[in-house]
Formats: structure tokens, sequence, C-alpha cells
């Protein structure tokens, strides 16, 4: 919704405002948008950044003449702050370039009107400093407990004014590098880490935890409840919703849902939360899956044995059961399966569970959470979705789309065999100022993860969203503007968009010829394209109405062109030269393809 009416603010700026003529190299200081839509300038130091009280779009500009859209996550947070939104919302930024990296500072204020307007809550990051690459991507943040009113960089040292004092820190204080580690989980407002660094007092290794709203931006989590060495307790997988930290010796839980603030829940016997009859030395882990109205739990609990050996054998008695718990920790039912149960889940009104078979897995299935039945699945249902994006592993590339038709390479992506692809969204809140209920509440990312049997996840990638968006945006354009193919009812996929020529519809050749299993080849001697398969074969040639199939020539209405280092091909033609039928869809801008089999 924020970016439909962020999309839907500009375009009515853009045709209402005039823009000016400027001569070539003028600098327009106005930007796209122009004087009325409220521009403000930020001189970085390096280059200009441009930002709108009417709208939520930011650009930024080496010369000041030409401007590009900066579709970064921090521009989405700001997209509510903007007066053609929110009435008397305020935005203010501050960039600074240190000659390494952007340092940031944001004033993003609400509407003060509770009973007129939108209340959004001012902006979490206005009480830190944040750090931009060159890109002006997330790479770190400097958190403090009240706003940032100025910032400044001089001889390696940073500095921030707050509550009317200058503060200096080093990089040391915000760059706490950028991987998700091997413990992590991602709760329904940001990222909780576990990561070993080296200990500044000297001597061995010790454990941080760190906490993000985005998945880039880390914060060192102090004063935990835990007190014991912070090698004995784990950061369980993602819930879905609160974090949860286990201590893995004495089945303790600590429960948060910002990641500051802890709650602990020591086992009692005969609940849930039961490790009687556990021999001591053990072993705790569990995992914790948010289902609407509460926790679906599982437990792997077990003597270890210890250096003698005794009471190895002793295990929890909640392994083999799943239980259901609502948000104030009562169990509300369960179910035993005979046998351990490592993960659950429910999607679509249907109650999973993954259950140990000897060396295999099986997942069992309910519709009313009594009556279960053993599914042909071996892994739980995967979600593939974030924020209004699909994501998909191919030949080991990640690739991202907003329609299923269209889609980007993310670059390299390899999911381990035996684990399973799934992608958690980050979401971000804001409550009021007054600390009241919550009230908003965005996505900021996703978190893209290979999910293990026992839950936990393995090459956790954070993505910005929004700036993905923007990758789909500036390649095929807005999604309702785009053309589209089916085959058999089937969207067909294309690395780049079909276009429009004289009232005809052209596709990139490769891509339908081999969804119809043709092979596309270049005949370098006749200068044409050839399309085979069996016994038929087409050739096309490039700027030219001629074409040839089975030997026999057709002229077509549109000649075929190279286009964006591809060959588009006239999809009537093409389709009916493949023995299709052809149909289109002026509505939904769909051309509709069937088979004779079909």
């Amino acid at each position: 919704m924020k970016r439909f009416l962020s999309i839907l603010t500009a375009l009515c700026l853009m045709c209402s405002l005039a823009l000016p003529a400027l001569a070539a190299g003028t600098p327009n200081w106005d930007g796209p948008l122009g004087e009325g839509a409220g521009p403000h300038l930020c001189k970085t130091g390096k280059d200009y950044v441009l930002y709108y009280d009417m709208s939520g779009s930011v650009y930024r500009s080496a010369d000041g003449v030409t401007w590009t859209e900066l579709n970064r996550q921090w521009t989405e947070e700001s997209a509510p702050y903007s007066t053609g939104l929110n009435g008397l919302a305020k935005k203010e930024f501050e960039i600074l370039w240190t000659g390494s990296e952007y340092m940031m500072r944001e004033s993003l204020l609400d509407d003060p009107r509770t009973t007129t307007h939108q209340q959004y809550g001012d902006s979490p990051r206005n009480n830190m400093v944040t750090f931009l690459d060159e890109e002006f991507r997330i790479v770190g943040v400097r958190a403090f407990d009240a706003p940032v009113t100025a910032i400044g960089y001089e001889n390696g040292v940073y500095s921030a004014v707050v509550n009317g004092e200058k503060v200096t820190f080093s990089r040391a204080d915000w760059d706490l590098g950028q991987g998700l580690g091997d413990n992590y989980a991602v709760g329904d407002h940001g990222v909780l880490r576990k990561v070993e660094v080296d200990d500044p007092n000297g001597g061995s290794i010790i454990t941080r935890f760190d906490y993000s709203m985005d998945g880039y931006s880390w914060v060192t989590v102090e004063n935990t409840p835990w007190t014991t060495s912070p090698e004995m307790v784990r950061i369980l997988p993602s819930s879905g919703k609160d974090f949860f930290v286990c201590n893995t010796y004495s089945g303790e839980i600590y429960t948060s849902s910002d990641g500051f603030t802890w709650t602990t829940h020591t086992p009692v016997t005969g609940t849930w939360h039961s490790i009687e009859g556990v021999a001591s030395p053990m072993r705790a882990d569990y995992i914790f899956r948010w289902a609407g109205s509460g926790y679906l739990v599982c437990q792997n609990v077990f003597g270890t044995g210890g250096m003698y050996g005794a009471g190895g054998d002793t295990r929890g008695p909640r392994n083999n059961v799943l239980t259901f718990v609502d948000e104030s920790w009562n169990e509300v039912w369960s179910h035993d399966f005979g046998a351990r149960v490592l993960d659950a889940g429910f999607q679509n009104d249907t109650w999973y569970a993954l259950v140990q078979d000897g060396d295999s897995t099986a997942v069992w299935s309910s519709s009313d959470k009594e009556h279960w039945e053993r599914t042909d699945r071996t892994a739980l249902p995967a979600v593939t979705e974030a924020d209004g994006l699909q994501f998909a592993v191919r030949e080991n590339r990640l690739l991202a789309s907003d329609d299923g038709a269209y889609w980007v390479d993310l670059g390299e992506y390899t999911v381990p065999e035996g684990t399973t692809f799934t992608v958690r969204p980050i979401f971000q809140q804001n409550v009021r100022g007054d600390g009241g209920m919550l009230n908003y509440v965005f996505p900021v990312g996703a978190v893209l993860e290979n999910v293990e049997s026992d839950g936990s996840a393995r090459y956790g990638r954070v993505v910005d969203t929004a700036e993905v968006q923007g990758l789909l945006r500036e390649r095929f354009g807005i999604s309702y503007e785009r053309y589209y193919v089916t085959l058999d009812g089937e969207k067909l996929s294309f690395d780049t968009a079909p276009i429009a020529r004289n009232d005809r519809i052209l596709v990139p050749l490769r891509g339908i010829a081999e969804a119809l299993d043709f092979t596309v080849t270049w005949d370098q001697a006749s200068n044409r394209v050839l399309c085979e398969r069996g016994e038929t074969r087409i050739a096309l040639e490039i700027d030219s109405p001629n074409a040839w199939v089975n030997d026999e020539e057709r002229v077509q209405d549109v000649a075929p062109l190279a286009y964006q280092n591809r060959t588009y091909v006239p999809l009537r033609f093409l389709s009916e030269a493949f023995g299709l039928d052809v149909q289109w869809n002026a509505e939904e801008r769909t051309a509709i393809l069937t088979t004779a089999d079909a």
C-alpha cells in the first residue's frame, strides 16, 4: 500500500508539474519532480541527494544535472513521512561523505494530529547514525538513546550531537560486519545473531549477540538474562514472530520480541516445557513456529551420559510430541507421533509435522489438529515470497520476480542437498511517541535461508526488497504496463520483456522456442536464426519480414529485430508457425497460446 501511494503521488506530480527546460549541463536543483514537490538538497561532499516533501522519492546526482532515483530500504522507510501522504509529517536528511562511506542522520517525524491522520510513529532510525556504502546501501549503524541532531567526521573520528552534547566514536563502534553467522534467527521485526569475536581484553574468543531491524545494520545486545557462558546458549531457529534463546545445558528458554527485552522460562515438570527423567548432564533443543494465535513447539532433550556414560540413553518425555501453546504459554493441544518431532508448520489452514522415520523423515498433516495423515512429502512446505516478491533458485542462480513472469538475476546461490529453500520477511515497527499501541508495520527486506531437517538455517542472505523492486521496474517497467504470454494456462518466464511494435507483440525468441522444446541456433552462412524440433524448421532474418517455415517462404507483418541483446520476433506469426492457437486478452495484456494437444 505504501509503495502504491508513493508511486501514485509521483505520477500525479509528474503529470501536474511543468518540468523546467534546461540547457545541457545546467544543474536542476528541483530534480525530476519539480519545485512544486518540495525538493530538499543534501550536499554530501561527494555528490548530491534530493528528497521531497510531497512524495517518498529520493534521488542522487553526481553533477546536479542527471538524477537517478534511489531504490533503497531506507528511502522506503521515509515514504510515510511525506506531506503528500501524512499532512504535517516532517522529513529531514543529513548525509556526509567521509572518504570511505556516507554518514546519514534522519529526522522523520509523524503528523501530530492523532485524530485525523494515520499515525506511523517517529522513525526509530532518528536515534541512529546510519552508514551507507557508495551505492547508498546500509552497512552499519551507531545507535543512541535520543535523536541525533547533527553528524560530523574528521581524521578518522565520527561524531554525533545527541541531547545537545557532541559524542565521538570510532569505526569499531558501528562496523559489526554483515554476515549472519552460523547461529541467527529472523523475528517479525528484525534479526538476532550470535557472533564469535576476539576478546578486546585479550585472551580467548568470546561470544557477542547483535540485533538488527533490517538485516544490515547491527547493534550489540546488552544485559541479556543468561548468566552462564554464551557458549552454553543457542539462538533457536526463526519462529516467524518472537526470538528464542535456549540454555542447552539447563533447558531454560529466553524469549524476546525486540531482541533487547527478555523473559525467562524455566522448565516445569508435567508441562510442554518438561525435562523430567532426563539424567544430567543433558542437552536441550527446541523449535517454536508461530501459527497465528500461538506457537507450535517441539523439543529434543536427552541425557549425554557425561564422562562415564551414565544416563546417556534417557530422552525427554515430550520429544515425540507436537504441542500448541497460546501467547500466555498455556498448552492448548498436543499430539504424540511415537517418534521424534523434528519441526512443524501451519500453512493454508493445514497443520504439518516433520517426524523422524528411521534414517529418513516423513511429513504428517492435519486440518483439525486431531486426525493426522502421513503425506508423500519429506520436507515441510516452504514460503518463497516476501514483500510482493517471489524468489527461486535455478541452476545455482538466485532469481526474483514481482509477477512470476519476469525475473532478475541476483547472483550465485546454492541450495545444499538435504535443505529446503525458504524466505523470511523482515518488518519494521513504529510505535507512538508516547509508547502507546503499535500502529504501523511495514516490510524492509527479507532473509533467504536453506533450512535443514532440524530447523536450523544455513547460508542466510539478506535481500533489500526495495532495491529488488527497483531493479524489476527499471528493467521491465511497472507490472500493470507489461505484456504477458501464457502457454496452456502457464505463464512463460522471460528475462527481457515482450514489446509492442506497430500494434504487434514481439517476444524474445529463445524464451518461447525453448518452452516448446525447439532448439535455437544462428546460421552464420545464411545470416538467419533457425528454430528446429523434429521435422519442423523455421528460419528468420533480423530486420527482414521474410521467413521460412519448412523452406516455404512467408512474409511477416513486422520484421524480427535485435533488442536488449536478444532476438525479438512477432508473437502471432511465430506461434502459428509453431502450430499454436493464439488469443489476445486486452484487459490483462496477455497473449494466450494453446497447443493442439491441450
